[in-house]
């Protein structure tokens, strides 16, 4: 078709906005490279990350028996009551790994940390 471009032996079908016509979007889905460095730590108050060389993101778990966590990916220190929730048995994707800092909602709550790096 002439509205359809081919790029690497993939052909795309144009989309049209206003009369001028684009390639349609072309999702990508990558994975990871875990990296080593995984961390397993006891939060009380607002600590920042131990974040291996080369970690883009990371997936922290929450474990049960201890308290929720909070956490800001800003630099912003998170309270007991602000910052974004994560409740004791959940997990979190986390990015901007140099900025993360990481808060108890009661007492000690362990987390653990697996890093990867996305290509």
């Amino acid at each position: 078709m002439a509205d359809d471009y081919t790029r690497q032996g993939e052909t795309f079908r144009a989309k049209e906005l206003a009369g001028v016509k684009f390639p349609a979007n072309h999702v990508v889905t990558m994975i990871p490279t875990i990296l080593s460095g995984n961390q397993t730590a006891s939060v009380t108050t607002a600590s920042p990350l131990s974040v291996p060389t080369g970690a883009t993101h990371a997936l922290m778990t929450v474990d049960t028996g201890g308290g929720d966590i909070r956490y800001w990916e800003d630099g912003t220190t998170p309270t007991t009551s602000a910052g974004l929730l994560v409740p004791a048995g959940g997990a979190a994707e986390l990015t901007n790994l140099a900025s993360v800092k990481l808060i108890s909602t009661s007492g000690t709550t362990v987390v653990n940390i697996s890093y990867r790096k996305y290509a």
